[in-house]
């Protein structure tokens, strides 16, 4: 099933699950979504069967000198996983099962090039830290990935079976963008100048492709600090205005050029409160 949603929702990065436990966690990348390749994998943390564990070691403090103790990885050392713990797997786009075994579980053949860090606990990363037995579904806001570092967002869902944990559903930041993209494209290959923002103004996505979404250190860019021209000039007006949905009442002129600037919200009761802003050419068609 999993695959199978992974298929026709093709821009999601990964579907998975981390159980409270022992954190123990599993769960599929997207066809072409994992920098390993084009197929499907499959990811399983033995939290049963590792030589660490995060949350039941750092519990109280550190004795002695932490930083040296590999064993003990705290917070200042967050170090001394055993690395076969992560381990990773080509997987049948059918059934979901390693190419060469039967079971994950019980299969000598996957890879072994895990993080350089050779740490994750998935209790301690920002998609499980979001919801609670209070709110047992939100949206995470914008982070890095651990797998490979880039920004994106988690769909949440914290369950009681099995001893309770959370599903999380991944989408890259890129994946967002090539969704907007794709809404404000001309068949001529123009496109109108749209972009998406957070309540607190860090840029989602942009139909422009040239515009960079994180900046030098990978950190993600405010539209109002952006390489875009017209979404600065947006968010100038914006700022200034009344809030209103729709289209604004006066026409934004952008390197020359009219503008009406539309703006529109994306939002729902999990958390998720994003601005859509498209700018569309105020200019007559010749012949009116």
């Amino acid at each position: 099933a999993s695959l199978r949603m992974l298929a026709e929702e093709g821009r999601v990065y990964m579907m998975y699950a981390g159980f409270e436990a022992d954190g123990t966690f599993c769960g599929y990348y997207g066809e072409g979504q994992s920098s390993r390749g084009d197929d499907y994998y499959y990811t399983l943390l033995r939290g049963w069967d590792c030589a660490w564990n995060y949350v039941d070691s750092c519990a109280t403090d550190c004795a002695g000198d932490c930083v040296a103790d590999v064993t003990v990885p705290c917070v200042d050392g967050y170090k001394g996983a055993n690395p076969d713990c992560r381990r990773y797997y080509d997987v049948s786009s059918d059934t979901g099962v390693p190419d060469t075994c039967a079971s994950a579980v019980s299969c000598t053949t996957y890879f072994d090039d895990h993080y350089n860090t050779a740490v994750y606990d998935p209790r301690m990363r920002p998609w499980y830290t979001k919801v609670n037995a209070a709110t047992p579904r939100a949206w995470s806001s914008v982070y890095p990935f651990a797998s490979e570092g880039v920004l994106g967002i988690t769909a949440a869902w914290r369950f009681a079976n099995s001893g309770g944990g959370v599903v999380g559903l991944d989408l890259k930041l890129g994946s967002i963008r090539q969704i907007v993209a794709d809404a404000y494209a001309a068949a001529d290959g123009s496109f109108t100048p749209a972009y998406v923002t957070t309540a607190d103004g860090l840029l989602v996505a942009a139909s422009d492709s040239s515009v960079a979404l994180v900046d030098g250190d990978g950190n993600p860019v405010t539209a109002t600090n952006c390489s875009s021209a017209a979404i600065r000039a947006g968010e100038a007006y914006l700022a200034t205005s009344t809030s209103f949905t729709g289209r604004a009442d006066a026409i934004l002129e952008i390197e020359g050029v009219p503008y009406w600037l539309f703006r529109g919200a994306v939002a729902d009761a999990y958390g998720l409160d994003w601005r859509v802003i498209a700018l569309h050419t105020a200019a007559c068609r010749a012949g009116y």
